[in-house]
């Protein structure tokens, strides 16, 4: 009993989520490239970290874009990415025998020209839970073509694909494009379900124009069980579910996907034998498209991305709606760039806040910091900076801890990179005023206002008021660089339309 606690713990040790890598394009100056998140030195931060490119030959853009994934190491450190076309290390060089993958009628026309594959999360990174040195793909083609006047979509092959890591430290793909399911599918999203013993994953398919979902289970030595078939719930089609979210709570029990005929549709899960069943549904607000669901971490608060509100629902609640409440609308935001801002994929943080990406090309993301919080306490800061451009959605991030409370799946002594508001109330002010981020900071920082970072002019001033540092015409292209400026505690004032804004800086 003793040696298999220990392995459970390890397990939750395991930091595979620490390090996101997101964005896309080869233009910095223009807002494009990588950028990272990280949560290993105990507390949040970003960077930029340069441009994507494959094999370094630009005409090869990488997108991660909707349908993209990332895995870091054990230790936390970004690993693999992919766009369901390559997968590549976390230099962006593709790595062997990753080209070419998840192929398709339309693959040249996705890859080559949109460079990533399809619309949805069709991808994951799974690891394998008792060798370090394996990670699987699992992976979906999805593709359209047009039937007359209308668009077909399909998703009709399951793949995986093997990576192994060399003594070296570098990644080989050693078996790719194995197929494992081929029927026609409606859900294009892929993700992984750890099992009950924590040694192996769940993947599942459903049939187009069924309630039929097929749960297959890979194991730890690469083999793959024959499906777990259930019949229940609504029935599906690509009329109205052609690119609906999924995701699942926390302890494991209970999916949520998204459908526009149905709204909400939400299934419990039996991790030990793959079994799935309809247990209800929510209802959207306004006919809105759902991109995004992510569970606090006691899994009592179901957060969903509708169009351009989020809504928390309230899993204990007895009432019908499941006490919903809009926690923030973003209407009419825009960007550092002044491009719009939306809502995508929704992910719970290893420091136990729940991130939604922009869900549009924009260099923005919003986070929940109290996701188990009921109604607005749970304090949304929204619209904040990013230096480089966001490919609509994160990347997919697998849950790789499984629990019943936050201390099983999620570290919340991590700290913020910047204010940490305690209310609604100062949430919004942080959003109203100028915010200076990282702070403190090693110098290179992110400047914003309502969103945007568009500046006539920015200034520093030193604790007694002399001038040292001036840019004209800020137009929110990444960081500003003060590495070369002394530690110590500043003013920051940004012009904009003729109005002056300060906040204070400390330059570690």
């Amino acid at each position: 009993m003793l040696v298999c606690c220990m392995m459970v713990l390890d397990l939750h040790a395991q930091e595979y989520d620490y390090q996101w890598g997101f964005g896309y394009g080869s233009n910095p100056e223009a807002g494009y490239g990588m950028t990272l998140f990280d949560w290993n030195d105990g507390i949040f931060s970003i960077s930029n970290n340069g441009s994507f490119l494959i094999d370094e030959r630009p005409s090869e853009e990488f997108s991660l874009g909707t349908g993209g994934a990332c895995i870091a190491d054990r230790d936390g450190n970004l690993a693999l990415m992919t766009n369901n076309c390559h997968i590549i290390g976390a230099d962006t060089d593709t790595i062997p025998n990753g080209s070419h993958i998840s192929p398709s009628p339309g693959w040249e026309d996705w890859c080559l020209q949109g460079g990533f594959q399809g619309r949805a999360h069709n991808v994951a990174f799974l690891p394998n839970r008792l060798n370090d040195s394996i990670t699987y793909l699992a992976h979906r083609m999805r593709w359209g073509f047009w039937e007359g006047n209308n668009t077909v979509i399909t998703a009709d092959t399951l793949y995986l694909s093997t990576i192994e890591q060399q003594v070296d430290g570098s990644y080989v793909v050693a078996d790719k494009n194995r197929k494992i399911l081929e029927l026609p599918a409606i859900n294009g999203r892929v993700i992984g379900i750890p099992t009950e013993d924590e040694q192996g994953w769940w993947v599942f398919s459903e049939v187009n124009g069924t309630n039929e979902f097929y749960f297959q289970r890979i194991n730890p030595d690469g083999t793959v069980s024959e499906p777990v078939i259930s019949v229940t719930g609504p029935i599906s089609t690509w009329d109205n579910n052609a690119d609906n979210a999924v995701n699942i709570s926390n302890d494991g029990r209970t999916i949520a996907l998204s459908s526009e005929e149905f709204g909400t549709l939400l299934y419990t899960f039996d991790r030990a034998t793959g079994q799935i069943d309809y247990l209800t549904n929510l209802y959207s607000f306004d006919d809105k498209w759902t991109d995004g669901y992510c569970w606090s971490p006691s899994n009592r608060f179901l957060y969903i991305a509708e169009g351009r509100a989020i809504v928390q629902f309230d899993m204990m609640a007895t009432t019908a709606d499941r006490d919903s409440v809009h926690i923030i609308d973003i209407e009419g935001m825009v960007d550092s760039t002044n491009f719009p801002v939306s809502l995508g994929s929704g992910y719970l943080g290893p420091d136990c806040r729940v991130y939604f990406s922009a869900g549009t090309a924009s260099t923005a993301f919003h986070v929940i910091h109290y996701p188990d919080r009921k109604g607005l306490a749970c304090t949304v800061q929204a619209n904040i900076p990013l230096p480089t451009r966001m490919a609509w959605n994160f990347p997919m991030i697998t849950k790789f801890r499984m629990g019943s409370s936050a201390e099983e799946v999620c570290d919340d002594g991590i700290e913020w990179f910047g204010a940490i508001p305690s209310s609604v109330e100062e949430a919004q002010l942080v959003s109203e005023s100028l915010q200076v981020l990282p702070n403190p900071s090693d110098g290179q920082v992110m400047i914003g206002l309502q969103g945007s970072s568009h500046f006539d002019q920015i200034q520093l001033y030193d604790v007694v008021g002399h001038l040292v540092y001036t840019i004209e015409g800020w137009y929110g292209n990444g960081f500003i660089d003060l590495s070369n400026i002394e530690s110590g505690i500043y003013v920051v004032k940004a012009l904009r339309d003729e109005q002056w804004f300060s906040s204070k800086l400390i330059l570690k």
